[in-house]
């Protein structure tokens, strides 16, 4: 008699249409999760300048953070390797940890604003800790740049909007961690161990895949 109870208690939960609901939220509910999962995940959202002459390096970066430094080396390895199939694009991510990182940028588009940025750019990532005020106006010196030009631009903050706006973009691409690269809007990722940073083949195989398709 319990079990004829039982049975007909389920039958009951089987037939209502709550069950039937309940049902289709849980595989809805998981077709989201899924596709949220998937390599998607790791694919550039905010855009990019696509460029179909180049494969485009995006990286998100910070100056004082040490790991950013050596992926500043590797990508000027590639930059050297495959000179005029790949460009950089650097995007300023400066992590709130770092006293010296919104500084830094700042130097680097005052810097840009006289056709320096990328000499700055690499003084920075070779001076990682060196970046207090009165050094980065040593480097503006030492780089030839108009001082009081560059000196107005870091008293004003001139680009500070700018440096925000690109850490938004990295918010909008979900980026947590410095430095963060992309080839061609998709993430590169160390095939060996995804926590540590990408080795040089791993782009390697990815650039030459880009130029293949091209």
């Amino acid at each position: 008699m319990k079990n004829k109870k039982q049975t007909n208690f389920i039958e009951g939960i089987i037939s209502s249409p709550i069950f039937f609901l309940g049902i289709i939220v849980v595989i809805f509910g998981a077709l989201i999760y899924f596709s949220g999962n998937s390599s998607e995940e790791n694919s550039l959202s905010s855009g990019y300048d696509y460029n179909s002459d180049v494969v485009t390096i995006v990286e998100y970066g910070d100056y004082q953070c040490p790991a950013c430094g050596s992926m500043y080396l590797t990508v000027e390895e590639l930059l050297k390797e495959y000179e005029g199939k790949v460009v950089l694009d650097y995007r300023h991510f400066p992590l709130d940890g770092h006293e010296y990182a919104v500084g830094a940028s700042m130097a680097s588009e005052c810097a840009r604003e006289q056709g320096k940025f990328w000499e700055m750019h690499e003084k920075l990532y070779k001076n990682q800790k060196k970046l207090q005020p009165e050094n980065l106006k040593i480097f503006a010196g030492e780089l030839k740049l108009d001082m009081d030009k560059f000196n107005s631009c870091m008293d004003e903050n001139r680009y500070l909007d700018k440096i925000n706006k690109e850490k938004s973009l990295g918010e909008t691409d979900r980026i947590t961690a410095t430095p963060t690269v992309y080839v061609n809007g998709k993430q590169v990722i160390n095939s060996e161990n995804s926590r540590y940073l990408p080795k040089i083949d791993d782009f390697k195989d990815m650039i030459n895949t880009a130029l293949e398709e091209k």
